[in-house]
C-alpha cells in the first residue's frame, strides 16, 4: 500500500513548478501578440497625407486612383524617380490651396471666390453678390457647380469644415427670417447640404451663423457692407477629422478667426 504524502515543512502547499512556467510563456505571448497589433496599424491621416503629396508631386496621371486602404496597390510610373513621406516637404496647408487654384483658377479669376491660409487653416470666402441673392438662403443656380467642384477638391483632405455665414448691419425683418442670425445660419445650412450631396462626410462639417458680429471692414459704405456679406468655408484642424457640436446649438463655438491675406 502506497503511502500518502507528507504535506510542506512549514505547513503550507504551493503551485506546481509548471504552472510558473506556462504563466510566464502566456505572458510573453501577450506582449508577443500586443506588438504584432501595434505595428500594423497604420495612422489614416498620415497616410492619406502621403497619398496626396505623391498625387500633387507626380500629377493625376500618374496615380490612377488613390488607395482608400493601405493594402491596396496603384499603378505608379516605374520610371519617376523616389520621393519622401512628403513631397518636397509641403504640408497639406499649402498642397490645399494650390490644388483649388488650379481647379477654380478661372473662377478666382472672376472674383467668384477667394482662398487664403491664416494660421494654419484654410480659408474660402465667396460674397454674396456671386453665391446668394439678397435676402435669401437659396443659392445662385449658375453658382452651385463652383461650389460642387469645391466640395470634391475639400472631400481629399482630412480636417474639419467649418461654414460660417456673416451678413452686414442692417437688420432684416421678413416672413422666413426674423433676424441677420437666421439669415447667416441658414445661408451657412444650404452650403453643407450642398457639400453633403456631393459626398463630403457629413461627421466633418459644422454650420455656423456670426450675423454682422465679425466684420472684416467698417460697415461705412455700399461696398463695405458687400464685403461683409459673405460665406466662409475653413478647412483646420488637418490632424482632428471627429468633432462634437455642442448640444444645446449643435455647432462648435471657436475664436474670430483673424482676416486672412488672399492672393
Amino acid at each position: 500500500m502506497i503511502a500518502p504524502r507528507k504535506a510542506a515543512a512549514d505547513g503550507q502547499g504551493g503551485s506546481p513548478r509548471w504552472l510558473i512556467t506556462f504563466a510566464d510563456l502566456m505572458a510573453l505571448l501577450v506582449v508577443f501578440f500586443v506588438m504584432l497589433y501595434s505595428m500594423s496599424v497604420i495612422e489614416v491621416v498620415r497616410f492619406q497625407a502621403a497619398t496626396l503629396s505623391i498625387r500633387h508631386a507626380l500629377g493625376p496621371g500618374i496615380i490612377e486612383q488613390a488607395p482608400t486602404s493601405p493594402w491596396e496597390t496603384t499603378e505608379i510610373n516605374e520610371g519617376a524617380p523616389p520621393l519622401p513621406f512628403f513631397a518636397h516637404g509641403l504640408p497639406l496647408q499649402q498642397l490645399l490651396l494650390e490644388d483649388l487654384e488650379e481647379e477654380l483658377g478661372e473662377e478666382i479669376g472672376r472674383g467668384l471666390l477667394k482662398v487664403s491660409e491664416v494660421n494654419g487653416q484654410v480659408v474660402i470666402r465667396f460674397e454674396e453678390k456671386a453665391s446668394f441673392p439678397s435676402g435669401s438662403a437659396a443659392l445662385n443656380e449658375d453658382f452651385l457647380p463652383v461650389l460642387q467642384r469645391v466640395g470634391a477638391v475639400l472631400g481629399d483632405y482630412p480636417g474639419l469644415i467649418r461654414v460660417a455665414g456673416h451678413t452686414d448691419d442692417v437688420p432684416i425683418v421678413t416672413a422666413e427670417f426674423r433676424s441677420n442670425w437666421e439669415l447667416s445660419v441658414a445661408r451657412a445650412s444650404e452650403v453643407v447640404h450642398v457639400l453633403k450631396g456631393i459626398g463630403v462626410d457629413r461627421n466633418r462639417m459644422v454650420a455656423q451663423g456670426h450675423a454682422d458680429t465679425r466684420p472684416i471692414v467698417p460697415n461705412d459704405t455700399q461696398a463695405s457692407r458687400a464685403q461683409n456679406r459673405r460665406v466662409d468655408i475653413i478647412l483646420s484642424d488637418f490632424e482632428e477629422v471627429e468633432r462634437t457640436p455642442d448640444r444645446r446649438t449643435g455647432i462648435i463655438i471657436d475664436g474670430p478667426i483673424p482676416p486672412p491675406i488672399f492672393r
